[in-house]
């Protein structure tokens, strides 16, 4: 379809939508609110039905959702949810979603809730790519907001198609699980360390070098007390 029509097509569904999402979302903005807590990273992505239905659309296809036949498209939509976005480290380690679920809001909004496990390692940077925005309609902008579990903000910003990134440094969580020991504290003991068997070896050569001093000091005393009846009859 020829890019004109295309957004010709758009508007219309806008404007099919608009009695009923008077205070919505449009084709041109969305909301990430990214809340990090010590259970993991949630993630909550607002956007129009049309948007919605845009980061769906593949081969050409135009779908349009509605209230109506939103369950239709919930489970499609959830399970899209997580392509939605990728979420790397600083040392450039994926986190996967490990939860994904879609609804509509009374706005007539669509929402994504998403949850990542945390980093392994924290406090560091977290850099969240918008997936999503390159099947946006140009000028489309994503606003995204990163706050701690107590509702402080760590950062915040824009995205788009042609700025996609989104960077925000994560500090220590108290409560996260504790990062993985490094490999050197795992490893089995020097084998300079002495053994059990050592230890015995050890002992016996203690009570045996005793019961030799004892004994020479015995042998001694014995020449001794001999040499004094040789001298003294």
């Amino acid at each position: 379809m020829p890019t004109a029509a295309k957004h010709f097509f758009r508007a219309a569904l806008i404007l099919l939508l608009a009695p009923h999402a008077a205070a919505a979302h449009d084709s041109l903005e969305s909301d990430l609110s990214v809340w990090v807590r010590a259970t993991g990273i949630d993630v909550q992505i607002y956007m129009s039905r049309v948007s919605a239905a845009m980061s769906l659309e593949k081969d050409g296809e135009h779908l349009l959702i509605m209230r109506d036949n939103f369950p239709a498209f919930e489970k499609r939509l959830a399970a899209n949810g997580p392509a939605l976005l990728s979420v790397t480290t600083g040392a450039g380690t994926t986190l996967k979603a490990d939860a994904s679920t879609a609804s509509i809001t009374d706005e007539d909004d669509i929402c994504f809730r998403l949850h990542y496990p945390l980093p392994g390692v924290l406090p560091g940077p977290l850099v969240i790519h918008g997936n999503y925005l390159s099947k946006m309609d140009e000028g489309h902008v994503g606003k995204i907001y990163v706050l701690n579990a107590g509702g402080d903000q760590l950062g915040q910003g824009d995205f788009s198609a042609e700025s996609p990134d989104f960077e925000a440094h994560l500090p220590a969580i108290a409560g996260a699980p504790p990062p993985p020991r490094p490999a050197a504290d795992t490893a089995p003991a020097s084998s300079t360390a002495p053994s059990a068997q050592d230890s015995h070896w050890g002992l016996w050569a203690m009570l045996i070098g005793s019961a030799l001093i004892i004994a020479s000091v015995a042998v001694r005393e014995l020449a001794r007390q001999k040499a004094e009846r040789h001298t003294n009859p």
